[in-house]
């Protein structure tokens, strides 16, 4: 199965677009006002980003092997769902609000990974060591990013 046939799978990256612009843009800021009056809460706090993310994770063809034995300029489907999280964790003026909302929405997408009935086990365990990886301090006290090595100073 090539990746230009999966049609579902080439829309992902435009509903992730959608999900990003909830969850991290201005809309997100509208919806965490604290001036935000009590009857318009229930619109302005309501948000399916989340499940939505769910829904595409446990809906997709899990296959990360597959873009980059195809075509190394296609990503597969888990790839577009993930990197534009870790790509915001990259940033070195992340606030702390961006990572809890960042770690919110990958646990939502293991656990739609997890209910997926085209992922297999031997496709997960690389998929997450490469994906993690660049942020796991080696044993001599580097942080590894992007195969680079940094010295990690605890004077931050």
């Amino acid at each position: 199965c090539a990746l230009q046939d999966l049609p579902y799978d080439r829309c992902i990256p435009a509903m992730l677009d959608l999900i990003h612009q909830d969850l991290f843009d201005d809309a997100a800021d509208i919806k965490d006002a604290k001036h935000v009056e009590k009857s318009l809460v229930k619109e302005a706090k309501g948000s399916k980003s989340l499940d939505s993310l769910e829904i595409i994770s446990r809906s997709c063809f899990f296959k990360p092997s597959m873009a980059r034995a195809e075509n190394a300029t296609k990503t597969s489907a888990v790839h577009a769902l993930v990197t534009p999280f870790i790509d915001r964790l990259r940033d070195p003026d992340v606030k702390p609000s961006t990572i809890r909302k960042v770690k919110e929405c990958l646990n939502r997408v293991a656990v739609g990974f997890s209910s997926n009935p085209t992922t297999e086990f031997a496709e997960i365990l690389p998929f997450v060591f490469a994906t993690t990886a660049p942020f796991v301090d080696d044993q001599r006290g580097h942080l590894r990013i992007n195969d680079e090595l940094e010295e990690d100073s605890g004077d931050e």
